[in-house]
């Protein structure tokens, strides 16, 4: 799954596949977390998109990484 489908479905509250590889589950509920958190007011609209951004480096490092070994 790319980062942003991921986005998608932790943004609209819809579960993950089962056939979700571990990165994904992981970088998924990295991303409802935000999600959640920002919705209750833990983060600024910048501190989210920083965070979201983070989180999207560090899975596509990982994906290429794992492409690699």
């Amino acid at each position: 799954m790319t980062f942003d489908e991921l986005c998608s479905l932790a943004g609209n509250g819809k579960p993950l596949p089962r056939s979700a590889l571990s990165l994904e589950r992981v970088a998924y509920r990295g991303l409802a977390w935000l999600y959640h958190a920002y919705r209750r007011g833990a983060f600024s609209k910048d501190e989210a998109a920083e965070e979201k951004e983070a989180l999207r480096r560090e899975y596509e490092d990982a994906r290429k990484k794992r492409r690699t070994t």
